[in-house]
């Protein structure tokens, strides 16, 4: 159909042909369709194109594009109407720091559910797969959302290690503050969702204080947790009174990794390896010294990503519901450990010693300070129906770490 045909006009005969939907979603619906509210037209949606007639953007001929606002059928039937549009289109969801610890947990658990995923990373990037995209530059940014088009943006990407984040506070603010309210930004003037993971180090952990809900007063410890509340702070401002900015708060995590110095959890196993081989050296001069005063709840990276994925539903589902929706969220496990603790467990999954470390208490003298106790409380998540259980710590790494046992 050329720019200077017609629009079809409303067809009041039999319903118009059907066509199957993409991946799981499972169910046929008219391949012609016709907006009813004028509200944005947000264009070509991968993985899902739709022929309409567009009066809510003024279209003058029948193009190919998909929206997210309510509209009728072509035909006589009405199976359609109130939000349907939303099941009409494979998702997008945008993930940066898709090449990290966690963001390769994110993509894959967006992928089972149906959506079509867009990877982004930096360093470590590997085009076409996961795009590069320099978060510092607002261009980049800016090109790669209106490029791919996502309804919702994970933000992942972060300098997550409080010891790094001291070593480099200047690179550590221009990625967990000015690269995160860049992103806000180009949220808010493109009506994209944006998940932003934050951390438990936002609350101060004196002992008695916690589990904090989410709207307890922050009072972050140390650099990181300075810097990611600073985060939370940009998001929330930039999508002030639109529904489309989250705060996800998140504690330790553990997970599949490409190496154990990922995660703050399963570098330990290296810790519980040295202690070992300190105990076959009869070398006791020297033992593995291992924090055993502070509380910790350990988090898989499969559940967390299965949690975003719920939360994401959610949230665009809720439409402009969502306005009136929590904008800060806490999600963690309720096992709580020690670092030596967990190198129990280390130890004993793997039939290893571990008289070759010993448990320490409080550091007064670290460098970095480190909260006691920053249990997140998960209230919220499960007054909003958001499914919280977590994986036992103990049956997934016996499960992970099978192949090592003695």
């Amino acid at each position: 159909m050329g720019p200077n045909d017609q629009v079809p006009s409303l067809n009041v005969g039999p319903p118009p042909v059907t066509r199957q939907l993409p991946r799981s979603i499972g169910t046929e619906f008219p391949s012609s369709l016709l907006l009813s509210s004028p509200s944005e037209c947000k264009g070509l949606r991968a993985g899902w194109s739709i022929r309409v007639a567009c009066p809510a953007c003024s279209a003058k001929d029948s193009t190919i594009h998909t929206h997210t606002h309510t509209y009728t059928t072509l035909g006589s039937s009405d199976f359609l109407q109130s939000n349907a549009a939303r099941y009409l289109m494979a998702r997008i969801a945008f993930v940066t720091g898709a090449t990290g610890f966690l963001g390769r947990q994110v993509i894959r658990a967006f992928d089972k559910a149906g959506w079509t995923v867009v990877g982004t990373g930096f360093s470590r990037a590997k085009p076409p797969t996961i795009l590069r995209v320099d978060l510092e530059d607002r261009d980049a940014i800016e090109a790669a959302l209106d490029e791919t088009k996502p309804q919702v943006i994970i933000h992942c990407a972060a300098n997550r290690f409080p010891d790094k984040c001291d070593l480099d506070p200047s690179g550590t603010r221009a990625l967990n503050i000015a690269a995160t309210r860049r992103l806000a930004l180009a949220a808010s003037t493109r009506s994209i969702l944006l998940i932003y993971l934050s951390t438990d180090y936002v609350f101060s952990g004196t002992p008695g204080e916690a589990p904090y809900e989410a709207s307890s007063p922050p009072s972050p410890p140390n650099l990181y947790g300075q810097t990611k509340l600073a985060g939370e702070k940009a998001v929330l401002e930039e999508l002030e009174n639109t529904g489309l900015g989250i705060i996800l708060r998140i504690p330790v995590l553990y997970g599949p990794s490409e190496t154990n110095a990922e995660s703050a959890v399963n570098v330990l196993i290296d810790a519980v390896w040295k202690a070992a081989q300190k105990k076959k050296d009869d070398d006791e001069d020297a033992p593995v010294p291992m924090d055993n005063w502070s509380l910790r709840y350990p988090t898989n990276t499969e559940d967390v990503a299965r949690v975003i994925v719920d939360i994401a539903t959610k949230y665009l589902n809720a439409d402009e519901a969502r306005v009136a929706m929590p904008k800060i969220l806490q999600f963690s496990a309720e096992q709580r450990f020690t670092k030596y603790q967990m190198c129990e467990v280390f130890a004993e999954i793997l039939g290893l010693p571990l008289s070759g470390m010993i448990g320490k208490g409080e550091d007064k003298e670290a460098k970095v300070a480190r909260p006691y106790d920053t249990h997140l409380s998960t209230k919220v998540l499960r007054d909003m129906g958001v499914d919280v259980r977590t994986v036992d710590f103990r049956d997934w790494w016996k499960r992970e770490m099978k192949a090592f046992k003695r």
